[in-house]
């Protein structure tokens, strides 16, 4: 069982610890219901003893003791477990290749990290009760045969059909709930789609009721997986509890026609089947909470196994490269995956080199692979041939985290962090004044180490974005397309007067931009089709 396996990998508590403590708990349960039969029948022969309360309460404290120290055990246990492989799979995450991790998409991400987890904390409790329930099980069992040898093989016969016919269901159960999990996954996609694309299907009526027809096939095929599976779970906790009491009405009424020695204790022995309603009950209540928690399990098992294979070895960031005079792509070439067959769209051969202190902009039109290639250029795609040297140097794999801190970067589907991670000295001073530069000033500011607010125009969200690069202050800035979204004014000192000065304090420029009007700015202007360079040349004198 995959919840077993990825608990009994992850814990700090021997196995033994476990069991032992589980195994007291369960003892002392059975140990209440021995000392109760007993004194019921000396209750019946008027025998009354004080030595039996005695030892009743002893045996209560004990299993309430021990009960307790199960339970928040078990409960500190798995949440610390939850924590480790939530925090590991973020590590993983985190130096992971960008290209892998967009292939393995946000919707299963999320609920490998958050959902499953989610699942496997809020069963553990029943989980643990369950198991705790099967070992009482077992020794109200063995205490059964010590009553009676024949009520022990009648109850063994019982619930060895109830078991056979229990795992034998339990595999069409588990395929229908992995088949859910895949359904409700499709389904958050497309509720994200209608979240994050709201404008779009608030202006296209035909949009709208398509994406919300394909919501609801997904949100109903989800739905009926899920009815056909609780409703085979339900039909199987029925068949359990019927199968309990045939069993009592076997140990009362055929039982007694077969053996006489039965007659002495069919008392206890129907006593002790009652009382083994109470844990079979709770064993059989948690295997779907259990089924539920186990395909969890093997989700987040096969999230982590994925993320470890996308995952690069981080290496620590050096300070070996702090300043260039050139960044040079040698025959870069670069090719997206496909799924369908069809001719994958890629770049290259590129060969481009980026001088220090330079305006260097790309051109093309959409699809021409200048996003592209400035992914390339950052280090957050791998060229599939060529090379990257800084001054003559190569660029290995183990040299790459060195290579990215000498960007700043604005991409056109850039997020905005709510707090400045990773700038703890933040001047507050340059802060007032670049808010004040970028119009920003009254509208937001940076409090504790965060923005006072981020909701603000799409315009000015990207000038906040473009802040924090600054307040990075790397050597090169990276932007795609950054003005789009600023108003005319706005762009013009974009182009006409922040990147000269930038320029003048020694950055290095490079922006992907469709303003023809500002060519004149760059220093030079490489133009891509169809992901190749098609002309490289000195900025027109417009």
């Amino acid at each position: 069982m995959k919840l077993y396996e990825l608990l009994r990998q992850q814990s700090d508590i021997p196995n033994r610890t476990i069991v032992l403590v589980i195994g007291i708990a369960a003892i002392s349960n059975v140990g209440v219901l021995a000392v109760i039969n007993n004194a019921a029948q000396h209750a019946a022969e008027q025998v009354h003893s004080f030595r039996e309360l005695a030892l009743f309460i002893l045996t209560l404290l004990i299993f309430v003791v021990s009960e307790r120290a199960v339970l928040r055990t078990s409960t500190r246990e798995v949440e610390s477990i939850l924590h480790r492989l939530r925090m590991r799979m973020m590590s993983r995450i985190r130096h992971a290749d960008l290209l892998p991790l967009e292939s393995i998409g946000r919707a299963q991400i999320d609920a490998g990290v958050a959902k499953e987890t989610l699942v496997i904390s809020q069963a553990a409790p029943v989980v643990i009760m369950g198991i705790q329930s099967a070992i009482v099980v077992f020794f109200v069992l063995l205490y059964l045969a010590w009553l009676s040898p024949w009520a022990f093989i009648l109850a063994v016969g019982f619930l060895s059909i109830a078991v056979t016919v229990h795992f034998n269901k339990l595999k069409l159960v588990n395929a229908e709930l992995h088949e859910a999990l895949r359904q409700e996954n499709r389904m958050f996609d497309a509720v994200s789609d209608i979240l994050e694309g709201f404008k779009e299907i608030k202006m296209n009526a035909a949009r709208s009721n398509e994406l919300y027809t394909f919501l609801n096939q997904i949100s109903e095929s989800a739905t009926t997986l899920k009815i056909t599976t609780k409703t085979r779970q339900a039909d199987h906790i029925i068949w359990t509890q019927a199968m309990f009491f045939l069993l009592v009405a076997s140990i009362i009424f055929l039982l007694p026609q077969f053996s006489v020695s039965h007659n002495e204790v069919v008392l206890q022995a129907t006593t002790t089947i009652v009382f083994l309603l109470g844990p079979l009950s709770m064993l059989v209540g948690s295997m779907p909470v259990m089924a539920d928690a186990n395909a969890a399990a093997e989700n987040i098992d096969a999230m982590d196994r994925e993320l470890e294979r996308i995952t690069r070895t981080p290496h620590p960031i050096r300070t070996g490269i702090t300043r260039f005079d050139q960044i040079t792509l040698e025959t870069l070439t670069f090719n997206y995956a496909s799924n369908t067959g069809d001719t994958p769209f890629g770049i290259g051969p590129i060969e481009l080199d980026i001088r220090s202190g330079e305006i260097l902009f790309l051109t093309g039109g959409n699809g021409t692979g200048k996003s592209t290639l400035l992914k390339l250029i950052v280090g957050l795609y791998f060229p599939e041939k060529g090379s990257i040297r800084v001054d003559g140097i190569p660029i290995t794999d183990t040299g790459y985290d060195d290579y990215r801190s000498l960007f700043s970067i604005v991409f056109s589907d850039y997020h905005l962090f709510q707090r400045l991670y990773g700038l703890s000295e933040v001047d507050s001073r340059r802060v007032d004044s670049l808010l004040q530069e970028l119009g920003l000033a009254g509208k937001v500011s940076v409090l504790d180490g965060g923005f006072s607010t981020l909701d603000l125009s799409t315009g000015q969200r990207k000038r906040l974005a473009l802040l924090v690069a600054l307040l990075e202050d790397r050597p090169i800035m990276v932007f795609d397309e950054w003005a789009a979204d600023q108003d005319p004014i706005f762009r013009k000192k974009f182009y006409e007067e922040m990147l000269p000065a930038w320029k003048s304090s020694g950055k290095t420029i490079v922006a992907a931009t469709h303003d023809d009007r500002y060519f004149s700015v760059a220093d030079r202007i490489v133009a891509l089709e169809n992901g190749r360079i098609q002309t490289s040349s000195p900025a027109p004198d417009l």
